[in-house]
């Protein structure tokens, strides 16, 4: 009996000891773990209780007492320690010791977060699956959350919760959702620039529009059919911009909200006072995107020439192969080349452009400060076909009056405001516009600039060819640039070394060992040691 009370609380210690390594080495067997954790405490219980009568002598003696300094001590240090963690956790202070400063956001970033008026709320639409995105998600929030308690952030796992995904109209994983008041807008591939200008486009009010012009047969943004432009709509709607339509001979002024004004394959000619008046409007420092197809004269030919920008007459034939695997003729070219330029930095996929004439800059324009370039282009086996009844013969070869490729599809411009284009002729048009220039701030106008873009095809944006390939972010990209290009933030990527150590799996196992059961035995080891010595000085 006397060898059963010595035995059985070191047994019982024993076992928990065991049963925790055994979580620690074997996380997934639970099992294990509970077991021993069963056994060993029964086991201890049982040593206690032989051994009850010596341990009710040793809480009247002397030990006591000094057991009882000791846990006074104990909990002292243990007060001490909450109290530096409480502080520690209402003032927190990071040290990033990463040679790339990887933790450390950028100070344009600082600066808006501490400006922020209003919680903002951001939603990782990531499954349980995606472990490295998520980690890299929570450690670059963990950083926003250290400069703000503004900024919330959650994971959903979209295929555990359809409801929320139904809720925020997820199509994909990894998309994060920013959500503000009223104000929402979501961001793909993700990086500290992308999120910073999230977060500065939904803790505002102040809502883009986006006006469509109507009246002259262009792509309807509530048409729901092939031709119309409601796929356009809806996702333009999903970043938050407002939507309207606008007849011009149906008001005196263009809509002092607008933003960005939409011409979206007019088949007939805009008049006279019509092309007058969203001159003189965008001479006010707005931005202009004309969507304009082969063979019909929109009648903004003057405004575009005087930016430098023109339509030209004839009709992209593609070569590429990849187009007619897909289905398509020699008259869907293909944008294979994106030009150096904010609104394409981030576009990898092609984009189609059923139908489509090339566009031309212009090289010597009236007027002073007027910046022009390529947006998009074809690649080299493309050209721009100038004989009409080759086209409607069906067989088309290229020759010397046709324009060599690479082709541009796109091309766009940018204007001090007030000086981009002269000044519209006398009239109703000079009119409409003498209000709003009057109206206008001084130092705004001398900042602001005058934003065009133009395309040689309106087809791609129709519900038809939206969602085909590139075109939908092609255009989404082109909106917010014209719209938003002087709120955003540009943050130059950290660039992270590669440090890669590679050790076998024997090396592997080693660590393993030391870290989980050497080290931890030895300092119990030392511990009941020194325990042991002092309890017989």
């Amino acid at each position: 009996m006397n060898h059963l009370k010595r035995i059985a609380p070191l047994s019982g210690f024993i076992l928990l000891i065991g049963a925790l390594l055994a979580f620690l080495i074997w996380p997934g067997r639970p099992i294990i773990f509970i077991s021993g954790l069963i056994a060993g405490g029964l086991v201890l219980v049982f040593g206690m209780y032989l051994n009850r009568a010596g341990i009710l002598a040793s809480l009247t003696g002397r030990s006591v007492r000094s057991l009882s300094g000791a846990v006074i001590y104990s909990l002292v240090v243990l007060a001490l320690l909450a109290a530096v963690n409480f502080l520690g956790f209402r003032h927190p202070y990071r040290v990033d010791f990463t040679e790339e400063g990887v933790f450390t956001l950028a100070g344009q970033t600082r600066e808006i977060l501490a400006g922020l008026q209003r919680p903002v709320e951001v939603i990782g639409f990531l499954g349980e699956g995606d472990e490295g995105n998520r980690q890299r998600m929570k450690d670059l929030f963990e950083s926003y959350r250290y400069h703000t308690s503004r900024v919330s952030f959650r994971f959903v796992d979209p295929f555990k919760n359809p409801g929320e995904v139904a809720k925020y109209d997820v199509s994909e994983a990894g998309v994060l959702v920013f959500v503000s008041g009223d104000q929402q807008t979501r961001v793909v591939d993700f990086n500290e620039e992308k999120v910073t200008n999230a977060i500065r486009k939904v803790s505002r009010d102040e809502k883009k529009m986006i006006y469509f012009t109507r009246g002259h047969g262009e792509r309807e943004p509530d048409d729901f059919e092939g031709r119309g432009a409601s796929s356009f709509r809806d996702a333009l709607k999903k970043q938050q911009y407002g939507i309207e339509t606008v007849e011009l001979l149906q008001v005196e002024n263009i809509p002092g909200d607008a933003t960005v004004l939409v011409v979206a394959g007019a088949e007939v000619g805009f008049l006279e006072p019509e092309a007058a008046m969203v001159e003189g409007w965008l001479g006010e420092g707005k931005s202009l995107l004309v969507l304009a197809d082969p063979g019909k004269d929109n009648g903004l030919g003057t405004l575009l020439a005087g930016y430098g920008l023109q339509v030209e007459a004839d009709r992209v034939i593609n070569t590429n192969p990849i187009s007619q695997l897909l289905g398509f003729d020699a008259l869907v070219p293909i944008g294979s080349v994106y030009v150096s330029h904010p609104i394409v930095a981030d576009l990898r996929a092609f984009s189609f452009f059923p139908d489509a004439s090339s566009v031309k800059l212009i090289e010597e324009v009236a007027g002073e400060g007027i910046d022009k370039q390529y947006l998009v282009q074809t690649d080299a086996s493309s050209w721009g076909e100038t004989d009409p009844e080759e086209i409607q013969s069906g067989r088309v070869r290229q020759n010397d009056a046709d324009r060599p490729g690479p082709i541009p599809l796109a091309a766009l411009a940018t204007a001090p405001a007030r000086q981009s284009a002269p000044p519209p002729d006398a009239g109703e048009g000079e009119e409409a516009t003498a209000e709003p220039a009057e109206a206008a701030e001084p130092d705004s106008s001398a900042q602001a600039k005058s934003r065009v873009v133009l395309f040689g095809d309106s087809d791609f944006s129709s519900n038809q060819f939206f969602n085909l390939q590139g075109n939908s972010d092609l255009l989404l990209s082109v909106i917010a640039w014209l719209s938003e290009q002087e709120d955003l933030i540009s943050i130059r990527p950290k660039r992270v070394a590669s440090r890669t150590l590679m050790i076998s799996r024997r090396d592997a196992l080693i660590v393993r060992l030391s870290t989980v059961i050497i080290i931890p035995l030895a300092l119990l080891t030392l511990g009941m040691w020194v325990w042991l010595r002092r309890r017989h000085l």
